[in-house]
């Protein structure tokens, strides 16, 4: 019986060898600290649940709404934590679909920037425990 294999096959059949040329570079870039494609940390579909929670009637959703009308920074990209620091509060009740409130003291939980294992958001358990910006703990 053949050991089954983890290497990817290419569709109906193909070569993969432009797929482990292709990979062996993005390692490459990974391991020099560069990534190939542009990276985006975003609560928009985040404030989109909120807002249709809000439709739904919860109570929440609504309160949520109003202080990000205040607060229209957490809506586009974000690419520095002291966004998310100015506005914990509502961060954390943004985060609370994700790391219930009820948790967030016992839960170990963070938001990180697509393909860099840097957090930008971390449940306070998290973050007594030393995690640091880079995932350093």
């Amino acid at each position: 019986m053949d050991e089954p294999t983890h290497e990817p096959r290419a569709a109906h059949g193909g070569s993969t060898v432009g797929y482990e040329q292709t990979r062996s570079e993005v390692e490459a870039l990974l391991q020099a600290g560069e990534f190939p494609f542009r990276c985006e940390f975003s609560l928009r579909e985040l404030a989109r649940y909120w807002e249709r929670e809000a439709e739904r009637g919860h109570p929440l959703g609504r309160l949520i709404g109003e202080r990000q009308a205040a607060a229209p920074e957490l809506l586009g990209p974000i690419e520095d934590r002291a966004v998310l620091d100015r506005h914990r509060p509502l961060v954390d009740l943004m985060m609370s679909a994700v790391f219930p409130a009820a948790s967030q003291e016992e839960t170990f939980g963070a938001a990180l920037v697509p393909f860099h294992l840097r957090s930008l958001y971390a449940t306070p358990a998290m973050e007594r425990h030393g995690l640091d910006g880079h995932l350093n703990v």
